[in-house]
């Protein structure tokens, strides 16, 4: 559902309304993600939000794009959320894993 549906992409997504919107009860779908995964909700989301980050980056179609605006599109709704965030998962910021894509 969250793949098929890229509902990562919603800003203001939560647990409780994911939950209520695959009709499974919250403290299972923590525990599903924690146990697959080894994440709270919150970086289950934000993985797949830096994964769309790049696809997008490495896309013609977002060539004029500032990173931000980039990021902003993806669902991070913060400069420092999407900078602490793809750097906890990647390990470099931004700006340098751009450097290094070219």
């Amino acid at each position: 559902h969250l793949l098929e549906n890229k509902t990562y992409l919603d800003p203001n997504i939560n647990l409780k309304d994911f939950a209520k919107g695959i009709g499974i009860p919250e403290r299972d779908v923590s525990k599903a993600i924690n146990r697959i995964n080894n994440k709270n909700f919150s970086n289950y989301i934000n993985y797949f939000r830096v994964e769309e980050f790049k696809q997008r980056l490495a896309s013609e179609d977002y060539k004029k794009y500032s990173i931000y605006a980039i990021a902003n599109e993806v669902g991070f709704s913060s400069r420092a959320s999407f900078y602490k965030n793809f750097k906890e998962i990647e390990g470099v910021p931004p700006s340098m894993y751009l450097k290094n894509m070219t």
